[in-house]
């Protein structure tokens, strides 16, 4: 597999899907790296910023969002990789029933 392979080669983490999560793949290198290695160029990977929503592995399910509501504000939440309609709709739900102060 080639994620299996990945790992081997130190470019991240495979993390295989369980409890009805897929399989997939967090990187440790930036991907360009990845893409100058596989072109032939010797050179060193280099390690990824840790920008892709997975805080660790204890939250390796977990992807964070961000909504800019306003221009100075921005709303942050953990939701899982694999969030389906109906959990959506049930969050949205949850949202509309915040109370706001009336104009």
């Amino acid at each position: 597999m080639l994620f299996k392979s990945l790992q081997d080669l130190e470019c991240g983490k495979f993390i295989p899907g369980r409890h009805n999560h897929r399989s997939r793949f967090a990187w440790e290198v930036e991907l360009t790296s990845v893409a100058r290695a596989a072109a032939g160029e010797p050179r060193e990977p280099q390690l990824a910023e840790s920008d892709s929503g997975v805080e660790d592995d204890s939250d390796d399910w977990l992807l964070t969002h961000t909504f800019h509501l306003r221009e100075d504000f921005e709303a942050h939440v953990d939701l899982p990789y694999d969030l389906t309609r109906e959990e959506a709709d049930r969050f949205a739900m949850f949202i509309k029933a915040l109370p706001f102060e009336t104009e």
